[in-house]
């Protein structure tokens, strides 16, 4: 029996199956044109999907600036010998101002004005409301300022020397002397400040300026001088002059004593006088 006849549907089949065989008819010149098969229908699109939000694009950073180079540090080092000696070169000039003292001799005969026994101390002292003395060397053998130690001059440097001074005053006559405006304190020289290596110790006085305030300007005279001693001589005529002495010359005859006061430092200026 024919199965194209008893099942139709396999015949159908077949021919679709011929049909996807041979695919599309392509133009041949020899062969004859197929005929187009029937268009599909458009597919349906589908909705665009919502795109996501462009993320924000930051904004470029900002370019920092070239540091600053910090500077080298200063190395703490120890004082030098400049820095420490310094202070201790410092006279008695350095200070002030500067007071003019006027010694007078009002008395009918000559004086003979006192200064301390090897020599170089001014001939006056000077002290505070309360009696306090100050001392004010400038050169004795017993100490020297530290300045002049730093420029080689040592204790015992006059030993040997007749230093001692006195002020020979005529009758009317007037000396001036003049008080830098310093006082002195004791002080030790450092070893690094000593250039002449001082076999008799660093002790040496130190200047500093002298506070404000009133002080009390005294001064000692006699009326003889007793030289058992070295004296040399010296004629005052009408004014002053100095005689050397040494430690064997004593002052004899009559005590004198003057004193006068001076507010310092408004005024720069005071006069004792022995009368």
């Amino acid at each position: 029996m024919d199965l194209r006849y008893r099942y139709p549907g396999l015949l159908l089949l077949g021919l679709l199956l011929g049909a996807s065989a041979c695919g599309r008819t392509v133009d041949d010149d020899s062969g004859a044109t197929g005929e187009d098969g029937t268009d599909g229908g458009d597919g349906t699109s589908g909705d665009d999907g919502s795109g996501g939000d462009g993320g924000t694009t930051g904004g470029g950073g900002t370019t920092g600036g070239s540091g600053t180079t910090g500077g080298g540090g200063t190395t703490g080092g120890s004082g030098t010998t400049g820095d420490v000696c310094e202070e201790y070169g410092e006279t008695e000039d350095d200070f002030g101002p500067a007071v003019t003292v006027t010694i007078t001799n009002s008395r009918a005969e000559p004086i003979y004005v006192k200064t301390e026994p090897q020599g170089g101390m001014p001939p006056f002292q000077l002290s505070d409301q309360s009696g306090q003395l100050f001392w004010a060397p400038d050169y004795t053998c017993e100490i020297v300022t530290c300045a002049q130690m730093m420029e080689g001059v040592c204790l015992g440097d006059c030993m040997d020397c007749y230093c001692g001074e006195a002020i020979v005053m005529a009758s009317g006559a007037t000396y001036e002397a003049t008080w830098p405006g310093a006082l002195f304190e004791h002080a030790e020289l450092p070893t690094e400040c000593n250039v002449e290596s001082c076999e008799w110790g660093l002790e040496c006085a130190k200047p500093y300026q002298g506070p404000d305030g009133a002080y009390t300007v005294s001064s000692v005279a006699h009326t003889a001088l007793d030289c058992e001693g070295m004296c040399t001589e010296c004629d005052p005529g009408g004014g002053w002059c100095i005689m050397d002495i040494d430690d064997d010359t004593f002052y004899a005859g009559e005590e004198l004593q003057a004193e006068a006061q001076v507010d310092y430092p408004t005024a720069t200026s005071v006069e004792i006088t022995f009368e």
